[in-house]
């Protein structure tokens, strides 16, 4: 039996989903896997933090 796969991506998730026969003998779409990549999209800033304080502002 052959698998068929089919991905859908955007900027921040990815689904995995595959075809399946059901016992009627129609096809159906079963999701197997999804994943968010949103930390991509996050700036900096967001990431770290300076909270030793090495880095001051210099004024």
């Amino acid at each position: 039996m052959s698998s068929e796969l089919i991905i859908v991506a955007d900027l921040q998730r990815f689904k995995l989903y595959s075809i399946q026969k059901e016992p009627l003998g129609r096809e159906g779409i079963v999701l197997h896997e999804s994943a968010d990549s949103l930390e991509n999209h996050q700036r900096l800033s967001e990431k770290v933090s300076d909270k030793q304080g090495h880095f001051q502002n210099s004024d």
